[in-house]
């Protein structure tokens, strides 16, 4: 029961979220909020969401300590990217470890280490954006649980830095000597990269990765739509959007990333369809192109890395 109440969570989420953006729907207005679009900020916007593929790249790379090639890093997002698409509760970031692992001189750890890092600079990156943002709302309350788990994570690995015995001490109560060794190692491997030298590139890329992704919104909100939206508000906007794409829920997280734009778009009187088209087309300039070249990768992996990749999709759905 508990398994099957795991299975199907997130295409619950995804069912709610759909429900919320089409209930009192008109379609014959979503369809003429379509046509209102400008084409040629959508297109720029697809090229920037492709050219902010380049930091993150080299962000991997950097993290590797240039262990990765370009082109294994090029493969590994791609990859991540399709597997979000295909697998649901955002399953991409369990291929790109796998992926990592087996195209590099690199253990496990290591690569489980590199998409930490990975994820935890993009925590960190929501986080100073919310910060902003909510400062438009007047309500920092939204972005409390989030801060505590950042706070909470930062303190833990400065924890472990000026501590290495901590490690030990609070490993030797887990049951098996296995796990034990393989958590003592994996805090090793976190911790080794706070390091100026490592934690430099990680944030001029982070920051390089973010501002384009910004862009890229901007671009649609402010000249793809007739929205008269200030850069405040649309970084609200924005803010909510990638707090949609980070919540595990079905395949691609339909459903749940339109939701939310269409939420935060609502805030500022734009009606359900119009919000709801821009929603879709957003959602369409992140996933589509992008999921295509990493489905043109997959294609190309190896029979040893397929069932690998095979085997991470099944012990999420058992």
């Amino acid at each position: 029961m508990r398994s099957l109440t795991k299975r199907i969570t997130p295409y619950i989420i995804s069912a709610l979220c759909i429900a919320y953006v089409l209930w009192d729907i008109n379609f014959k207005s979503l369809a003429e909020s379509f046509r209102t679009l400008h084409l040629w900020p959508l297109f720029l916007s697809q090229i920037l969401v492709l050219t902010a593929y380049i930091p993150m790249i080299a962000r991997i790379r950097s993290l590797s300590s240039g262990k990765l090639s370009y082109t294994k890093c090029m493969h590994a997002s791609f990859i991540c990217i399709a597997a979000n698409t295909l697998l649901p509760a955002r399953l991409g970031e369990g291929a790109k470890t796998i992926i990592i692992s087996r195209n590099a001189t690199l253990s496990f750890k290591q690569a489980l280490g590199i998409v930490f890092w990975e994820r935890f600079a993009d925590i960190n990156a929501l986080l100073v954006l919310g910060l902003f943002a909510t400062i438009q709302l007047n309500s920092q309350l939204a972005l409390l649980p989030l801060l505590a788990v950042v706070i909470i994570i930062w303190t833990i690995l400065f924890l472990l830095v000026l501590w290495p015995q901590l490690v030990k001490r609070l490993t030797s109560y887990l049951p098996w000597e296995d796990v034990k060794t393989f958590c003592r190692d994996l805090a090793l491997v976190l911790t080794e990269k706070l390091r100026f030298k490592d934690m430099a590139p990680l944030s001029t890329y982070t920051l390089i990765l973010w501002t384009l992704g910004y862009i890229s919104f901007f671009l649609v909100i402010s000249f793809g739509t007739n929205l008269e939206l200030n850069s405040g508000e649309i970084l609200i906007v924005f803010v909510a959007s990638i707090v949609g794409l980070t919540i595990p829920s079905a395949p691609a997280g339909i459903g749940v990333y339109e939701s939310f734009v269409v939420g935060a778009l609502l805030l500022y009187g734009v009606p359900k369809e119009e919000g709801l088209a821009i929603a879709i087309v957003l959602h369409l300039l992140q996933m589509l192109i992008p999921t295509l070249i990493g489905l043109c990768f997959i294609s190309q992996l190896s029979d040893s890395s397929l069932d690998l990749f095979k085997k991470l999709k099944n012990s999420k759905t058992t």
